[in-house]
């Protein structure tokens, strides 16, 4: 749909924003009928149950929608579809989303990614470093009590993450005496 009849449109209902349509009595009408059909309320592409928005895959009926015409996606897949609709490697009603081809080039293009983070992971779940943490969290103390701001996030966030560490990992090894 052109944009001058999207709006067009809008205007015929009395907004002069989608915004402001999106904050109307009959868009949530429109999302409760949503919620109470037997549609589907998880994200289309990703299958996340939570903070799913509703996607129009066609304006040709807004302000009259038809269920069939909106999908669930979560707000990253959402931004995710515009994102792909603006590239033109999208059309509106999602046409295309899930081939093998783009999951096979996004896995592609993620996996330096994955692979930094593995390394991180490893790196710092290595002994050596485990062994040298009570050290780092003493020098961490130091620098707090002398009214270091930075010094007393850190040692907040430090606690938190050796909390969570000793829950699922059991306490932290002591080093191994040479």
């Amino acid at each position: 749909m052109k944009r001058k009849t999207f709006y067009g449109k809008l205007d015929a209902l009395g907004f002069k924003t989608y915004s402001a349509y999106l904050r109307s009595a009959h868009w949530r009408q429109v999302k409760e009928a949503y919620r109470e059909s037997d549609r589907d309320q998880a994200c289309y592409c990703c299958g996340d149950p939570d903070d799913v928005h509703l996607h129009h895959k066609t304006y040709e009926r807004i302000g009259h929608e038809e269920l069939d015409d909106l999908v669930a996606l979560c707000p990253r897949c959402h931004h995710l579809v515009h994102v792909l609709e603006a590239r033109g490697q999208l059309t509106i009603d999602l046409e295309g989303l899930l081939d093998e081809t783009r999951a096979h080039r996004y896995a592609i293009e993620q996996r330096p990614i994955i692979d930094r983070a593995r390394a991180d992971y490893h790196d710092t779940h290595e002994p050596s470093v485990l062994y040298t943490l009570p050290q780092r969290v003493a020098i961490v103390e130091a620098r707090a009590t002398d009214g270091d701001r930075e010094a007393n996030r850190a040692l907040f966030v430090i606690r938190q993450v050796l909390e969570k560490y000793e829950r699922r990992a059991g306490p932290i090894p002591s080093a191994p005496s040479l």
